[in-house]
C-alpha cells in the first residue's frame, strides 16, 4: 500500500502539471506575447510580466487553482490511507514549483502571496472531494 500512497502524490502532481501547461498554453494563445517580448533574454520576460495587464495575473492563479484542485483530488481518490494529507503534499510541492516560477519570472508580490492560499487551498478542497467519490464508489462497490 506504500507504493499506492506515493504513486497518488505523484500522479497528482503529473495530472496538475498537465493542467497547469495546458492551461498556460491555451492563455497564451488567446493572449499572445508582444513581438517585443524575447523568450530567450529573461529580463525581457520579467519586465513583461511586471508590467502585465491584472487580468494575466488573475488567468495565471485561476489556472494553478484548477490544477491544485484536480491534482489534489486524483491523490486522494488513488491514496490508500491519510488521503487529505496525500492531497496537502501534492499542493505544497505545486506551491514550491510555482513560488520558483514566480520569482524567477518576476511576478508582483500580491500573486506570490495569493499564490500561497490558491496553492495549498485547492488542494484541500480538490482532497475533500475525492474523499466524498472514493466513499460514493466503495459504497456502490464499484472499488
Amino acid at each position: 500500500m506504500k507504493i499506492k500512497n506515493s504513486l497518488s502524490i505523484v500522479a497528482g502532481i503529473i495530472t496538475s502539471m498537465i493542467l497547469i501547461f495546458v492551461g498556460e498554453g491555451v492563455s497564451f494563445k488567446l493572449n499572445p506575447l508582444p513581438e517585443s517580448v524575447d523568450l530567450r533574454n529573461i529580463l525581457s520576460v520579467k519586465e513583461y510580466i511586471a508590467n502585465a495587464d491584472i487580468g494575466l495575473h488573475i488567468t495565471i492563479l485561476l489556472i494553478y487553482a484548477v490544477g491544485c484542485f484536480v491534482g489534489g483530488m486524483t491523490a486522494a481518490i488513488i491514496a490508500s490511507e491519510k488521503k487529505l494529507t496525500k492531497a496537502m503534499t501534492v499542493g505544497g510541492i505545486l506551491l514550491g514549483f510555482g513560488f520558483y516560477s514566480l520569482i524567477n519570472v518576476g511576478h508582483p508580490s500580491w500573486v506570490a502571496i495569493a499564490a500561497i492560499f490558491v496553492f495549498l487551498s485547492n488542494a484541500y478542497f480538490g482532497g475533500l472531494l475525492g474523499i466524498k467519490i472514493t466513499k460514493k464508489i466503495k459504497n456502490n462497490r464499484l472499488i
